[in-house]
């Protein structure tokens, strides 16, 4: 109501040129008070990006101005249009700051300035010869509890996490842990990505996830990816972009809910696991599709066999390229390979020549202590 509409149609151009003013001098501030407190260029780039709109209280100080002939009347209307236009284009300007963020962080200078800080910033040092390790992307609740686990089964792992004040103080606690953004390559880099086991992402922003994941599926095709994301939508794409594993939380919480509740009702452990590997299924869409899967079982008749179905997970040459002949599971590990499913479909009818591929699926029949330490070494 206080804007002038002719004023504005008639000065539109002087408008938009302020607008743009203020949106790099309010940005370029709202950053530098960011960078100031040591936080990574793509968090003060958002910033700065976020804040750049005039507020509502400067209407207040206007009124203020005008009371003391401070404004003219139409310094004023100028004063009013650029901070309705800038509060007008807010949402939009928000919507798309992830991008206009990564679109930055491209150019020279702020590599340069991401760089540099990761390098001064005092942190742990992962030694040139670390391999076959974990990467935790990501020192949440999720990346905390992953990093007691490696501890304990003294898997040597890396983190890199984006908060410098959680970092500092896990330092002080001998966790390995680097200051930076995993969305830049050289984050990547510093943590020996490329001989990294499982690197496992456990972040809560969707964009950079889908950035992460591509930088490392262009440094290493080998490493398993597993990837936490908050709803099961958003798998699809998510293992289209290179994710081997994706745990939604919302589909993990109902089953801890119905785990829980079954228990309870003291359903047997066997039901509740089976119950729990359907649901897991096939992209969390068992239920959906209406397809069964295979089953661990016992025959009545030879109570100390199971069938079982392994994935082959593992890289190594001494599996993968291997005819069921040269792997002679027979006699090195007591079992048989009855069957292997590879791209959906069935290979039930083995010959000797025929090789075991990465991402087979294993159908082998034996003594279950056998079975175990044959999945340790496929997978």
């Amino acid at each position: 109501m206080l804007l002038n509409i002719r004023f504005f149609g008639e000065n539109i151009l002087v408008i938009l040129l302020i607008v743009l003013a203020v949106f790099i001098v309010k940005s370029f501030i709202a950053a530098l008070s960011t960078a100031v407190l040591k936080y990574p260029p793509r968090t003060f780039l958002l910033t700065g990006i976020a804040l750049f709109q005039v507020g509502e209280f400067a209407f207040i100080l206007s009124k203020v101005g005008i009371q003391y002939g401070l404004l003219t009347a139409e310094t004023n209307q100028y004063f009013l249009a650029v901070s309705i236009v800038s509060m007008l284009l807010t949402p939009f300007i928000i919507i798309f700051s992830e991008n206009i963020a990564f679109g930055m962080m491209k150019l020279g200078p702020m590599r340069a300035i991401d760089r540099k800080m990761t390098a001064t910033t005092p942190e742990f040092a992962v030694p040139e010869d670390l391999k076959n390790h974990l990467v935790i992307i990501g020192y949440g609740i999720n990346g905390r509890n992953l990093a007691k686990a490696a501890t304990f089964s003294k898997i040597p792992y890396a983190v890199i996490e984006l908060n410098a004040e959680t970092v500092r103080t896990e330092r002080q606690k001998d966790i390995p842990i680097l200051f930076g953004d995993a969305t830049q390559d050289h984050m990547l880099d510093l943590v020996n990505i490329e001989k990294a086991r499982v690197a496992v992402i456990a972040i809560s922003d969707p964009v950079a996830t889908k950035t992460i994941i591509k930088n490392i599926r262009a440094i290493s095709q080998s490493l398993y990816l597993i990837v936490r994301t908050r709803f099961v939508k958003e798998m699809p794409e998510l293992i289209a972009l290179g994710a081997d594993d994706v745990i939604p939380e919302e589909f993990e919480t109902s089953i801890e809910i119905f785990s829980r509740t079954l228990h309870n009702f003291l359903v047997p452990e066997d039901d509740i696991e089976y119950f729990i590997e359907i649901t897991r299924s096939n992209n969390y869409s068992l239920f959906q599709n209406k397809k069964s899967i295979p089953r661990t079982f016992k025959p009545g008749n030879f109570p100390a066999f199971n069938i079982s179905c392994l994935k082959v997970k593992t890289d190594s040459r001494a599996i993968i390229g291997k005819t069921i002949n040269e792997l002679d599971v027979r006699n090195k590990s007591e079992l048989n390979i009855v069957g292997i499913m590879r791209n959906k479909e069935l290979i039930s009818h083995l010959k000797p020549d025929e090789k075991v591929l990465r991402r087979d699926t294993l159908y082998v029949i034996g003594n279950k202590a056998n079975i175990d330490k044959f999945r340790k070494h496929i997978e």
